[in-house]
């Protein structure tokens, strides 16, 4: 495409209107693709809005000074704590005052059992399919 705009100035008055006809069409067309594969986005928004709305509550009611944990998807939701670490690329497993576990994703539901049987956190939030919270038990 670069390319092409470099010698749109060479070219004649038929070349530039095929060209940009030929690009249009072709913008459209990647525009239509890229619409029509995001379309149910946007409807999986609308069914779970009480949800998401109930994971955001229930994220924001942490206390702000507090430490967090949180699987990937998760952290941009908590990223008004102090510290968050994504316990996918983190080393700090076991060192957060709270940890939140996204249910929908396989990342998530894999550390249940984990926390579950952790002496150090107990249970603090649950919303079925969508997040589990976890409270250090030496935590404030």
């Amino acid at each position: 495409m670069f390319a092409a705009m470099l010698n749109y100035a060479d070219l004649g008055q038929t070349q530039k209107r095929t060209l940009a006809v030929f690009a249009s069409v072709c913008a459209l067309f990647f525009s239509m693709q890229t619409i029509w594969q995001r379309a149910d986005y946007v409807s999986m928004y609308a069914e779970g809005k009480d949800h998401y709305d109930a994971v955001r509550q229930a994220i924001y009611e942490i206390r702000e000074d507090a430490s967090v944990g949180a699987t990937t998807f998760y952290c941009p939701t908590a990223s008004q704590h102090k510290y968050v670490y994504d316990l996918k690329y983190s080393n700090h497993k076991d060192d957060p005052d709270y940890i939140i576990l996204d249910m929908r994703s396989s990342e998530g539901r894999s550390q249940v059992v984990y926390y579950d049987s952790s002496p150090d956190y107990d249970e603090y939030r649950y919303i079925e399919g969508y997040l589990i919270i976890y409270k250090r038990v030496t935590a404030n």
